[in-house]
């Protein structure tokens, strides 16, 4: 399935993918999100973004639908604490553009 993202939106999931990898490889084991050995499919994700291609296969796109339904959490967590204002104004911009982006993967997460 092809994704249509804008380039805006590639950088917020490479970023996403980024820290998400750096988690789990802190941890010393995949996230709880993560189930075993899917840790290559993140990297592969990541790859996949980095290059720009957006043709997933339908575990990817769950993968990937996974990740970012656990970073909107973590996004809303941080806004919810946070008691400066020019901050949370910039988390309240990547959570939108994050919500849409999320919104693209699950509508093509339905249709696969």
């Amino acid at each position: 399935m092809q994704l249509h993202l804008g380039t805006d939106e590639l950088d917020l999931i490479a970023n996403i993918l980024l820290e998400h990898q750096g988690h789990a490889t802190s941890e010393g084991e995949s996230s709880p999100s993560l189930p075993r050995g899917s840790q290559e499919t993140c990297e592969d994700l990541l790859e996949k973004v980095l290059a720009r291609n957006t043709e997933l296969d339908a575990e990817e796109l769950q993968q990937l639908a996974d990740i970012l339904a656990d970073q909107r959490g973590v996004l809303k967590q941080r806004i919810s604490v946070e008691p400066y204002a020019p901050t949370k104004s910039e988390l309240l911009k990547t959570l939108a553009k994050l919500e849409r982006v999320l919104e693209k993967v699950d509508e093509a997460c339905v249709m696969f």
